[in-house]
């Protein structure tokens, strides 16, 4: 249950102050593509807030996922009242760190729509149906970074296309590195966290917003390994 302690504390945390608007668009019609649509948390982004001192350096190569140790957690507001969590089960993807060339930085993921659980079969059919993800005809999420900076501060910026129903548009978010260790397996690993917010409006969600509200309040927790 490690995850949902994780997602309580930290989504609990970041959601509150975000509250309100979160997406503040470059295409002012607001329709598909272009868009800065996606909003990081505030400084200190309610992540890592346990660790003492700035976040450690992650090391140059090529880091590739491990699916059994990322964690794509939810919340979104039901009818105004309490949250309904969630996760989604299915998740690849990988960064690349190159101090001599910080060009070729870069971090891409992408989700799988179908494998969404809120632990509850009928509402995630549901969620899964047309009416949300549809995820027969969207059967991926996905983010791809055009640019990945490890700021002076030890957080990192990533800028790219988040696609999520077919829409993509382009967001900043930030994440902070957690560790870099050799594992029992002779495994080099690492790990960070994002958290930021979707109006899922604006990606085409927009079945019920009374029942579902606006935003959905995103945690991703990822440990990768060096190839």
């Amino acid at each position: 249950m490690k995850w949902f302690r994780v997602v309580f504390v930290i989504l609990v945390g970041v959601g509150l102050p975000l509250l309100g608007p979160s997406c503040k668009r470059a295409d002012a019609g607001g329709g598909g593509g272009g868009g800065a649509c996606a909003a990081p948390a505030p400084a200190g982004f309610g992540l890592g807030e346990e660790e003492s001192g700035p976040p450690p350096a992650i090391s140059d190569g090529h880091w590739t996922f491990d699916p059994a140790h990322v964690f794509v957690l939810f919340k979104v507001r039901h009818f105004g009242a309490g949250y309904v969590y969630g996760m989604f089960k299915e998740a690849s993807g990988s960064v690349t760190l190159d101090s001599a060339d910080p060009a070729r930085d870069r971090v891409e993921m992408t989700i799988g729509a179908a494998s969404l659980e809120t632990f509850n079969g009928r509402r995630d059919e549901h969620l899964r149906g047309p009416d949300f993800l549809n995820a027969v005809q969207f059967p991926t999420l996905s983010f791809r970074s055009s640019s990945l900076v490890r700021e002076a501060d030890g957080t990192w910026t990533a800028t790219g296309e988040l696609t999520i129903r077919g829409t993509a548009k382009t967001v900043t978010l930030r994440a902070r590195p957690l560790g870099e260790v050799d594992d029992p397996m002779g495994k080099r690993r690492a790990a960070f966290e994002t958290a930021f917010v979707i109006p899922r409006l604006e990606y085409g969600v927009s079945f019920m917003p009374e029942a579902g509200g606006h935003d959905v309040f995103v945690l991703v927790s990822v440990e990768a390994t060096k190839d």
